[in-house]
């Protein structure tokens, strides 16, 4: 079954160049391309699609307001892979906020976006190896003092249960996190679902902010962008 993409690009060429790049993978289906992310919207309302590809101009002003359209409603906001050509990670953090479920480059080549393109589909929230190590580090600089408030909500954890934030905080997908722990991946899932109904996070965005803001995950752990290893501590 192939993934069905609507692509967003404010330009004609970006748009055919995303068009041509996504339709040449086997698994992928371009079903519509826009030039106005609410356009998109209704497309994959109608159409049912898997994920919006959507091309964010580095200006601020454009990148706002597709954040505001994005954040309008987040119940039946469609999952949204954002091509971004501001790569700080303050630009990175504000996109993964605001509600999109991945983040590359304007420079990510076919393989990164087909990558990427796969893990939003499957649900994953999926950031750019380059772009997630300043992330991690901004991060990391923005969450060295423990918010304690934070660090008592997370006591309802139980142990597994912050097994998988830790995981998934230190950049592992689902599958990486199944594997990891020796768990399934539908496990995986269902304990996401109760921790995010314990600690009142709304996606795996929120859920890693918190983790570093609880201490669960420190800003002084050894990552690395791209890690997929993690040893659960005794």
């Amino acid at each position: 079954m192939s993934i069905e993409v609507v692509v967003c690009a404010p330009r004609a060429i970006t748009r055919e160049g995303l068009r041509t790049m996504l339709s040449a993978a086997p698994r992928v289906s371009v079903v519509d391309v826009t030039t106005d992310p609410r356009d998109s919207f209704a497309v994959w309302r109608t159409t049912h699609s898997d994920l919006v590809v959507a091309d964010l101009s580095a200006t601020s002003g454009e990148m706002g307001e597709v954040m505001r359209w994005l954040g309008a409603d987040s119940e039946v906001c469609p999952p949204v892979l954002a091509v971004s050509h501001e790569t700080t990670a303050a630009a990175t953090n504000a996109l993964l906020e605001s509600g999109v479920r991945g983040v590359i480059a304007g420079d990510a080549d076919s393989v990164e976006m087909i990558r990427a393109v796969e893990a939003v589909a499957n649900g994953d929230i999926y950031v750019m190896p380059s772009l997630a190590g300043d992330l991690i580090n901004w991060l990391r600089a923005r969450t060295a003092i423990v918010d304690r408030v934070l660090q008592v909500r997370a006591q309802i954890l139980t142990r597994r249960e912050r097994e998988i934030v830790v995981t998934l905080a230190l950049g592992n997908s689902l599958d990486d996190t199944a594997r990891t722990l020796f768990i399934s991946s539908s496990t995986v899932r269902t304990h996401l679902y109760r921790i995010r109904q314990k600690l009142h996070v709304r996606d795996r965005a929120e859920l890693v902010s918190f983790a570093f803001r609880a201490g669960i995950v420190s800003p002084l752990d050894g990552v690395c962008a791209g890690s997929t290893s993690y040893t659960p501590s005794a």
